[in-house]
């Protein structure tokens, strides 16, 4: 689908830092078949094992389906999973931990 404003503006942020494709991939699928559901995860970067979610205000009503996704793709698929919030982002509060993350 569409990129939301956060994924962009943090796409933008990875471009600006030399972070290109296909060093991450966006909008990657993960099948829970236990729950017959599947996860889309915003920014994959494989090497690292290291998924980015971007949470826009919608996700506080979905913090315990969300918590759910993460510890299956974690356990299941051996990924870290760092999410950053609205606010988290415009307040740059977490750039820091994605830049350490990301050997910046």
């Amino acid at each position: 689908g569409k990129q939301s404003y956060l994924e962009k503006s943090f796409e933008d942020w990875l471009n600006s830092n030399r972070i290109n494709k296909p060093l991450y991939e966006t909008e990657v699928k993960f099948k829970n078949h236990k729950l017959n559901k599947t996860y889309f995860a915003d920014f994959v970067f494989n090497e690292l094992k290291l998924i980015v979610e971007l949470d826009g205000s919608q996700h506080l009503k979905t913090v315990k389906q969300d918590k759910i996704r993460d510890t299956y793709i974690s356990s299941t698929y051996g990924f870290n999973i760092v999410r950053i919030t609205h606010k988290e982002y415009q307040n740059k509060t977490k750039l820091l931990l994605i830049s350490s993350l990301l050997n910046l």
